[in-house]
């Protein structure tokens, strides 16, 4: 099977990350430290050495319910009723028109 979407076999890096300064960071900031270089256990040498840094920040937020979420069909029903959006269909229940 041919594609022309094909990945490459090997990928290469030049540059290597300390082991230690690696499993400092957050998961994200592994994630983009992986792009500057590789991680390594023990350096090899006349390899560049890359210090990984931070790049991830936390945002303060905070979440408000506006509302609850709908769990039985009788408060589909109910809410459809309300907002007399047309025509409402619940399992196998005909159609009901709302005028």
């Amino acid at each position: 099977m041919k594609s022309k979407y094909a990945l490459p076999l090997a990928y290469m890096q030049y540059r290597q990350i300390n082991q230690a300064d690696f499993d400092k960071l957050s998961a994200l900031d592994r994630e983009q430290a992986l792009l500057q270089g590789v991680e390594v256990a023990n350096t090899v040498k006349k390899t560049q050495s890359v210090t990984p840094r931070q790049t991830s920040q936390n945002v303060d937020y905070t979440v408000k319910v506006l509302s609850q979420p709908m769990t039985t069909e009788q408060q589909v029903i109910n809410y459809r009723l309300k907002k007399k959006r047309g025509p409402v269909t619940i399992g196998n229940c005909p159609r009901v028109k709302l005028v």
